[in-house]
């Protein structure tokens, strides 16, 4: 059975039996103190830190257990500790296995995941500018769009932009530009400014 029809994070409607599904996983290190089951998103600098359940890319890892050594209490992460960060299910746009062989050398694959992220997040800002400004060239703008999140405003230049319900894909918008620019965007502030040119 699909993931999509096993709607995980929704509650059981209907006839369900038992399945196996895949969760996209990513290795992360703590920017601040969390504990499992926390909403999480990530910095421009990789790291993850907790955030509203609408603006989060995952969880943090809700299967940790306290290390009695450690004398750490039960599913806590301290800032730079490492930890599984479990993406939103059906979020992801491709699906792989990593594997490890004693004979083949293995890359930083922590940075090579933390990279893949942000280049997935720029990819979809990049297509996404073109959308809402046609009339700019592809890379003016990207650079326009990423500029006026910055500064708490958003622009249409050739599509139309009166209010905040205007805005098109609003949560995909806010979760890739929170991880490539590294803040957290609320488009419900009052001094967010939305507008066009058309």
């Amino acid at each position: 059975m699909s993931q999509d029809k096993l709607q995980i994070g929704r509650i059981i409607t209907g006839l369900q039996q038992r399945d196996a599904i895949h969760i996209a996983v990513l290795p992360v290190t703590a920017g601040e103190d969390l504990y499992c089951g926390h909403d999480v998103r990530l910095l421009s600098d990789g790291t993850a830190v907790q955030c509203e359940p609408e603006h989060r890319l995952g969880v943090v890892d809700p299967f940790l257990m306290s290390d009695e050594r450690e004398h750490r209490h039960h599913g806590v992460v301290e800032k730079g500790q490492r930890f599984w960060l479990f993406l939103n299910p059906g979020t992801i746009t491709t699906l792989r296995h990593e594997w490890v062989h004693p004979g083949v050398p293995d890359g930083d694959q922590d940075a090579v995941a933390a990279k893949d992220v942000r280049k997935i997040a720029e990819t979809w800002l990049r297509d996404y500018a073109i959308r809402v400004k046609p009339y700019e060239d592809a890379a003016s703008a990207y650079e326009n769009l990423m500029n006026d999140l910055r500064h708490k405003r958003l622009f249409y230049h050739g599509h139309d932009m009166h209010s905040r319900s205007d805005v098109i894909d609003e949560e995909e918008l806010i979760k890739h530009a929170q991880i490539v620019l590294g803040i957290e965007l609320n488009f419900g502030d009052e001094d967010f400014e939305f507008s066009c040119s058309c």
